[in-house]
């Protein structure tokens, strides 16, 4: 018998809808990256060609599940799907308990509606960027916000969200 995969999804906003500037992020902020990693680690990763090429390479202790047209290299921990219905078939055969979407914002605009809860930081700054993304909030309830934490290295501050769909949207 099939398990469901719980899926959820985790992303970073800036106070002006940035969402990312020339295939990254718009900002480099090491203490939101290691939530980043203490979050998905240890659970599969779904993510858009863009999101995977950003990265720049396999992150530790996690599968990469990228869902693309593209011809890559396969390697351990990754696997390259035409679907997000092909990833949801990879995730059944690894075996976990739950994965994460972590992005690109066309793969969380698709796929927002199949997560049960959502990791939103808000990061307070307004860059530039050629990708803009609004969280619709109105199909989910906030049930957790962090004070306001400001990063060591970067003094930018970010607010950290956890976000659970209301029952029956």
């Amino acid at each position: 018998m099939k398990t469901p995969v719980e899926l959820e999804a985790i992303m970073a906003i800036a106070d002006n809808g940035a969402f990312g500037i020339h295939q990254g992020l718009p900002w480099h902020i090491p203490s939101e990256l290691q939530y980043f990693k203490s979050i998905t680690m240890n659970n599969p990763m779904i993510m858009g060609y863009n999101t995977f090429k950003s990265i720049g390479n396999l992150l530790p202790g996690r599968d990469h599940i990228v869902i693309t047209s593209k011809k890559i290299p396969t390697q351990e921990a990754l696997y390259i799907v035409d679907s997000f219905s092909e990833a949801c078939s990879v995730l059944q055969t690894l075996h976990c308990k739950k994965a994460f979407i972590i992005g690109g914002a066309t793969l969380f605009t698709d796929t927002l509606d199949f997560c049960s809860l959502v990791h939103v930081s808000r990061i307070h700054i307004e860059p530039k960027a050629d990708i803009f993304f609004t969280f619709p909030v109105d199909n989910w309830h906030c049930i957790q916000e962090s004070d306001k934490i400001v990063d060591q290295k970067t003094a930018i501050s970010y607010t950290l969200q956890k976000w659970k769909k209301i029952k029956g949207l």
